[in-house]
């Protein structure tokens, strides 16, 4: 995910022709107003990005945005006690192995590889996958 920091619109002969965007990431390029979500400045996006040749023949980014989910609010009587100075046990790697496949299935969410729908599913695999290989390496120490 990366934020617009920059959305400009390209005029000619006063009508709007497309738009620049930049994204805080350093990915500049021409937004593709057909298959991109509607966006802002400042929004979270995920990005595909195309080169594609102008009549010069000279190369540009042409940028597939599409909205991200916005993170979810810390639910109320929940802490994270994470303390990265104190070595990592077991259930830690578990959490944050969790936490990156349930941020993996957003963003192929975010990019149309997966339906909404199917995000419990998806999720319930990769953290019982990811679960089982950690149990493997903490047995072997």
């Amino acid at each position: 995910m990366a934020k617009i920091t920059k959305l400009e619109a390209k005029t000619y002969q006063g009508k709007v022709t497309g738009h620049l965007v930049g994204l805080d990431d350093g990915t500049e390029g021409y937004l593709n107003d057909k298959g991109s979500d509607t966006v802002a400045l400042g929004d979270n996006v995920s990005c595909t990005l195309e080169v594609k040749q102008n009549k010069q023949g000279k190369n540009y980014n042409l940028l597939t945005l599409k909205k991200g989910a916005s993170a979810p609010k810390d639910e109320p009587g929940v802490r994270n006690d994470f303390n990265p100075a104190r070595p990592k046990a077991i259930e830690d790697h578990k959490v944050n192995a969790a936490i990156e496949a349930t941020g993996f299935i957003h963003e192929l969410i975010g990019v149309g590889k997966i339906e909404p729908s199917q995000m419990e599913e998806y999720q319930r695999r990769a953290v019982t996958l990811l679960w089982k290989e950690i149990d493997e390496v903490f047995s072997k120490k």
